[in-house]
């Protein structure tokens, strides 16, 4: 008994560091964050906002919510879907700022050169999170499938998928606007070769 006990001290604090600087392993023992909004102890608070917008035919630009474009989608997070299929890598996106000194800011930082460091030196088992799937024909095809519901009248070119950590001060009972970092850029072509 003595030693499953040993074993499991050992075990436990091992799974929930690679989970929380490399990847969620499975099965797991370390239950998924939910929220994706920060707290930075200050006052201030920190996401990821993607601003979608889309060139089309005629020049015009047309800025899509995000949301819209997993409105048929049931029992989904479309930030979720966002995070994990419209980034050119969906390890931490967050910015890191690299003068500030505060812990949850250092953690960031290490957490992101762990997941680079794994994605380079086990491409086969990590290497996905920092594959490029935007442009991939599927995902374009769908995309395309999608506009032409939301955009009727348009005949999307290129889509730009900008992401920005936004900072917010919690003011009373408001949360006041700080600043956004752009953090990723990912453009996806739309029509090909002609095809539509």
């Amino acid at each position: 008994m003595k030693k499953v006990v040993i074993a499991w001290m050992i075990f436990l604090p091992v799974i929930f560091v690679l989970s929380y600087l490399i990847a969620e392993t499975y099965p797991t023992f370390v239950m998924p964050g939910f929220a994706r909004i920060y707290h930075n102890g200050d006052n201030t608070i920190t996401f990821d906002e993607p601003v979608i917008s889309v060139t089309c035919a005629d020049s015009s630009v047309k800025i899509v919510p995000y949301a819209s474009l997993f409105s048929d989608l049931q029992n989904m997070s479309p930030t979720a879907v966002m995070k994990n299929e419209f980034t050119s890598s969906h390890l931490v996106r967050t910015a890191v700022d690299t003068n500030a000194t505060s812990i949850y800011q250092r953690m960031k930082r290490v957490r992101y050169d762990m997941q680079m460091w794994a994605s380079n030196a086990m491409h086969s088992v990590y290497g996905r999170a920092t594959d490029n799937k935007a442009t991939h024909p599927e995902t374009r095809e769908w995309l395309r499938k999608r506009l032409a519901v939301l955009l009727p009248q348009s005949t999307p070119l290129l889509v730009a998928v900008r992401w920005n950590t936004s900072t917010y001060e919690l003011r009373d009972t408001s949360l006041v606007f700080v600043k956004n970092v752009r953090t990723d850029s990912v453009f996806i072509p739309i029509q090909t070769g002609g095809t539509e």
